[in-house]
């Protein structure tokens, strides 16, 4: 959306990429009613990537459809947001090959992983949600030396942030990290 003002962000996101990618369309839609079948004319036969810097969930959403319903081989870039629309398809995900980066990715097929969640739900009778999670790996930063997070500060006066980003992508039904 346009008045997202997320012009900067697309211009940080050209200027930091290679040479290879001067050709950068940046596609600016109005509104929800602007995007349709027309709008996504500028998809070649060959492959494309689609980066979304938006956070809007419908948006995303409606983006992500048309991308699905396009015969072009495209890969979609977008923030974790993308994750949380249960309406989209695992599947269309997976053909989109979208990528995602993660904060906080927490592998459940590991074994230590995985005896972990037993004993939280045989304990608390409930499964592990994220959040449980969250706190969980911020029990274990702040208060062992098993460090989780990987914390910078990015202004003088900020706080910090978890640099610690995991880029993954639907493979097999799932979000599994890139190796």
């Amino acid at each position: 959306y346009k008045e997202e003002n997320k012009q900067s962000d697309y211009f940080v996101v050209k200027n930091s990429l290679s040479r290879d990618f001067l050709l950068i369309e940046n596609k600016e839609f109005d509104n929800l009613s602007s995007i349709n079948k027309s709008s996504f004319g500028f998809l070649s036969d060959e492959e494309n990537i689609v980066l979304i810097l938006s956070e809007d969930k419908p948006f995303i959403k409606k983006v992500v459809t048309f991308c699905g319903a396009s015969d072009s081989l495209i890969t979609i870039y977008a923030s974790e947001v993308l994750s949380e629309i249960s309406e989209l398809e695992i599947e269309t995900l997976m053909d989109l090959k979208v990528h995602i980066p993660v904060s906080n990715y927490f592998n459940k097929f590991f074994l230590k992983n995985k005896s972990l969640l037993c004993s939280f739900e045989s304990e608390f009778y409930h499964q592990m949600d994220e959040f449980s999670l969250l706190s969980f790996k911020s029990i274990l930063h702040f208060c062992s030396d098993k460090k989780q997070f990987s914390f910078h500060k990015l202004f003088l006066n900020g706080g910090f942030i978890n640099t610690d980003l995991r880029m993954c992508k639907y493979v097999d039904y799932s979000l599994s990290p890139i190796e």
